[in-house]
């Protein structure tokens, strides 16, 4: 059996609902068990889903979630800070590469932004996951310190709750607070990577996963495009295949949308059919 990591990248709340139409697809096709890999590495909305899975749900379960009214959706300030979300989002998607230095401006700037009280946000996670402790198996989260602009890799080891440093994980600056994790605020560790697939280095796995919808049809994605691109690379010097799973053009009816719950039940249905779609290349590493 290929020792196999995965990689759930950020994308919102059509992002989660894609991923795990994506994973029931690949599921479904293959039948795989996604939370029966050696290693899984969320970051922002992938954070979400990989630790649901991670703590008990099964995939069918997480698509009943979705398809109807899921306890716990993350609260967001009526009128959101335009001003500093263009001003971030025109950082973010200028450059080729996330640099510490590029990722701070954009934290400290998402430090002075309008958005919900950080309790209200981080409390709003216990409704959906499973207690503050970490699974059993090997779970990383992602994030980006407000303070040095350096990604964090959290584990079981860390000995912060993974409520909080799901949160963290998903926190859109300039959209939602900063969240405290140990001495240090962080961002969304999808500021540093929309995929972070290079934080399965290391980890022991023969072939690796990576489920993620900023690499497609979204504002972030030629940005994303370009550091998974570069984590491929890392991998493949370790012996690593990596097999990535993207949007296909279904996905563009949502836009630039991506925090709309409206969209929830197409998005699982559009993810299924990608997830489908590439089930003959998990085949290829799985055997």
């Amino acid at each position: 059996m290929t020792a196999l990591g995965l990689a759930l990248g950020g994308g919102g709340v059509v992002g989660v609902a894609w991923e795990v139409g994506v994973v029931a697809g690949l599921a479904g096709a293959c039948g795989w068990d996604p939370a029966g890999v050696r290693v899984l590495v969320g970051t922002s909305a992938g954070s979400l889903v990989g630790t649901q899975l991670l703590q008990g749900r099964t995939v069918d379960e997480l698509v009943a979630g979705q398809l109807s009214d899921p306890p716990g959706d993350v609260p967001l300030r009526p009128e959101l800070d335009l001003a500093a979300l263009g001003e971030i989002f025109g950082t973010w998607t200028a450059t080729d590469e996330m640099t510490p230095e590029l990722a701070r401006t954009i934290g400290q700037r998402a430090a002075t932004a309008g958005t919900v009280p950080e309790a209200d946000y981080v409390a709003s996670f216990g409704a959906m996951l499973i207690g503050a402790d970490w699974p059993a198996a090997d779970l990383r989260v992602t994030g980006v310190s407000v303070e040095s602009g350096e990604r964090a890799v959290w584990t079981a080891a860390s000995g912060v709750p993974v409520t909080r440093a799901v949160a963290a994980s998903c926190s859109v600056p300039g959209m939602f607070p900063p969240v405290q994790v140990g001495g240090e605020r962080f961002v969304d560790g999808g500021v540093w990577s929309g995929s972070n697939a290079d934080a399965l280095l290391g980890s022991g796995v023969e072939a690796a996963v990576f489920v993620g919808p900023l690499v497609g049809e979204t504002g972030l994605g030629r940005v994303s495009g370009l550091a998974l691109e570069r984590e491929r690379k890392l991998l493949a010097e370790e012996g690593i295949t990596l097999v990535d799973v993207v949007p296909g053009e279904r996905f563009t009816t949502f836009g630039q949308d991506l925090m709309n719950p409206a969209h929830r039940s197409a998005a699982v249905e559009v993810g299924r059919a990608d997830g489908e779609d590439a089930a003959t290349r998990l085949r290829n590493v799985l055997s």
